[in-house]
């Protein structure tokens, strides 16, 4: 999924995002957020996210923004003087791969985690398994030259952080949650960019674009409730702001998904 904003159109977020001038690095057109402790959000075009996530021994980065962006999350690691350990990818869509390759020939000695099911995606892979009858591979699926070096099942748990299959948004999702937190990396599962958190596949005019990308919307449903069993003290989406203390935000999101998928 990869799209610009309408001409002369901001969003909120996008204006948000250019009010924190001291985190900003102009240059790569990158904002340099901080939502919870030690994380960074990096932010392009006002609502196209990755997230760095400071541990003892080093960085773990989630997902890889559009491409273009690995100068910039160069940058911010550069910045924080620590080794990137890991990439964690909640799937294959563009914007949140596009700069994989990048990354990889900078960081040759980052892991690239994901699941089975985006390592076939990634491979230029587009068939559909037969528990997925009923789903569309829509939005932009990018191939990649690099290989995932770890594949990670649901619930596993590997560097500090869970996998959480969410399927729904697009075939193969997962999210991640910091065990020692509680935080959740939700890819796409859930938004927050054009108008309050709602699970993906609900319309936002203010930013659409994850409607139209959505492979299957009662997946989407049955993967946001997944989430909210989690009790996430905070959700980071990779569009929009992060959500502290997400439970009555999320409560209202998954209520009206329900109404809108019937």
């Amino acid at each position: 999924m990869r799209a610009l904003p309408r001409r002369g159109r901001r969003s909120i977020w996008a204006g948000r995002a250019r009010s924190l001038p001291e985190n900003r690095l102009e240059r790569l057109d990158m904002a340099i957020l901080n939502p919870v402790p030690n994380v960074r959000q990096l932010v392009r075009l006002g609502v196209f996210s990755c997230h760095l996530v400071e541990g003892g021994d080093g960085l773990a980065l989630f997902d890889t923004n559009l491409p273009g962006s690995a100068p910039g999350i160069a940058a911010e690691i550069a910045r924080l003087g620590k080794p990137l350990r890991q990439i964690f990818l909640t799937h294959a869509h563009s914007d949140h791969v596009g700069s994989l390759d990048a990354l990889a020939e900078r960081f040759p000695q980052a892991e690239i985690i994901t699941t089975a099911r985006t390592a076939r995606l990634l491979s230029g892979d587009r068939s559909l398994d037969p528990d997925e009858a009923g789903m569309a591979l829509k939005g932009g699926y990018r191939t990649t030259r690099t290989t995932p070096t770890r594949l990670v099942e649901d619930g596993e748990e590997y560097a500090g952080f869970r996998a959480v299959a969410t399927p729904g948004h697009a075939v193969g999702h997962v999210s991640w949650q910091q065990v020692s937190t509680g935080f959740v990396f939700c890819g796409d599962a859930l938004v927050s960019a054009g108008g309050g958190l709602h699970v993906s596949g609900v319309f936002r005019l203010g930013f659409p674009f994850p409607y139209f990308a959505t492979a299957s919307r009662p997946k989407a449903l049955e993967s946001a409730r997944k989430l909210a069993a989690l009790a996430p003290t905070a959700l980071l989406p990779v569009h929009g702001p992060a959500i502290r203390d997400p439970a009555p935000a999320l409560a209202r999101a998954i209520d009206e998904a329900a109404r809108a998928f019937g």
